[in-house]
């Protein structure tokens, strides 16, 4: 199997994972009630938030175990840089879903409910983890087409 669709796969195992994080977050919005919260303790808003929370940590472990496959291959150090980058993204998409289950379990046995800038900052991360893994696969697509080197492995 090629290490260049390797790669490009474990990144799209990133996005999907940051993808699931972010659409977690906004199904709460979702569920909000009249009084002007948002109330995660209804059936489309806690169930969907604590799936998705939990295929997102699902995709981030699965994205660094891919990674650990392709390290433990010989690789050339101009791919290094990639793989630490994709490696970087695994390890945020993985630790913003577990850190979410914990805050929304946290939030939850509070008070029941959930402000919007409780979700905000992890959307926004959600977001971030995206976009940064789509820049590595233009990235790593352009450095493959310049030099012609497609890894092996």
């Amino acid at each position: 199997m090629p290490g260049n669709n390797l790669g490009t796969f474990s990144l799209l195992v990133g996005i999907v994972g940051a993808t699931l994080l972010t659409g977690g977050m906004t199904s709460s919005h979702l569920s909000k009630d009249g009084s002007g919260v948002w109330n995660v303790c209804t059936v489309e808003g806690c169930l969907a938030v604590r799936v998705m929370m939990v295929i997102s940590a699902v995709f981030g472990i699965l994205h660094v175990l891919i990674l650990l496959l392709y390290l433990v291959k010989e690789v050339g150090p101009n791919t290094q840089k990639i793989i630490t980058s994709v490696f970087i993204s695994a390890l945020l998409t993985a630790i913003f879903g577990l850190v979410s289950i914990i805050v929304y379990k946290a939030k939850l046995e509070a008070d029941g409910s959930f402000t919007l800038g409780s979700t905000f900052g992890t959307e926004c991360a959600g977001v971030a983890i995206i976009l940064f893994n789509i820049i590595v696969i233009l990235l790593e697509r352009r450095r493959q087409r310049k030099t012609g080197a497609y890894l092996s492995i």
